[in-house]
């Protein structure tokens, strides 16, 4: 269905549509030299769609959607292979010396789709703070973070449980170092929103204050602050 809307794009508007696949381009080249964070993807997305509204006069709504539905296409070959190819495995083990689960961060969803077995991650037991049930979910605190492991059940979890009570009791459900955990990461989701927001904003700027990159001079001067604003947020906040 994406795919078809983002074709649909290139048809309806041909300017467009080689805006959206340079686009692309551009990211895929980056992401593969740099492997940026997903916010950090979206900036630079909304910044590259930003320059193209001024350099070659192309609609903002129009080229930022047919860019994402044209992305798919990059993946959905290995998508279905990796379907095909993939084997059953363990998803969570636990004993006195390490826990392995598949997890994975909120950049990694892509990946994680594609292939999941890769995002087995190994923890060493000592490290873990928290084994923490929260309705369906268990949550653990390792070290600084919270860490979420995928496809368990509601049995896998009650078992976990069991054992955790009956071998790391003191861990279970310790709300101490599950409290201490949520606050950085909750610490960690307001600054990338900060960090994001001006580009959010200024996106809009253009698109309803600067006539949709039609005004030069404004266009040029809110895409400037996308770059300058992020990088002055970023090092007043890390001081």
């Amino acid at each position: 269905m994406f795919i078809v809307l983002g074709i649909g794009g290139i048809v309806l508007n041909w300017k467009t549509g080689i805006c959206s696949i340079a686009t692309i381009l551009l990211i895929y080249l980056v992401q593969r030299r740099i492997a940026l964070k997903f916010y950090l993807l979206a900036i630079l997305l909304i910044i590259l769609i930003s320059a193209s509204t001024y350099f070659f006069d192309v609609d903002f709504i129009e080229t930022l959607l047919t860019t994402v539905f044209l992305s798919s296409l990059f993946f959905v070959k290995s998508l279905l292979q990796k379907q095909k190819d993939r084997d059953p495995f363990e998803i969570f083990y636990l004993d006195e010396k390490s826990l392995t689960c598949l997890a994975i961060k909120q950049h990694e969803y892509k990946g994680y789709v594609l292939d999941p077995k890769s995002y087995l991650k190994k923890y060493p037991t000592k490290n873990i703070n928290s084994f923490t049930i929260k309705g369906k979910n268990l949550l653990l605190s390792v070290g600084d973070e919270i860490v979420r492991p995928k496809e368990l059940t509601a049995e896998n979890i009650k078992e976990i449980a069991l054992f955790v009570e009956t071998n790391l009791p003191h861990l279970l459900n310790n709300e101490n170092g599950y409290n201490k955990n949520v606050e950085s990461e909750n610490k960690l989701y307001l600054f990338r929103i900060l960090i994001f927001s001006p580009v959010l904003i200024l996106s809009f700027c253009i698109f309803y204050f600067a006539d949709n990159g039609k005004n030069q001079s404004l266009t040029l001067l809110l895409i400037s602050l996308m770059i300058i604003l992020p990088i002055i947020i970023y090092k007043v906040i890390k001081r």
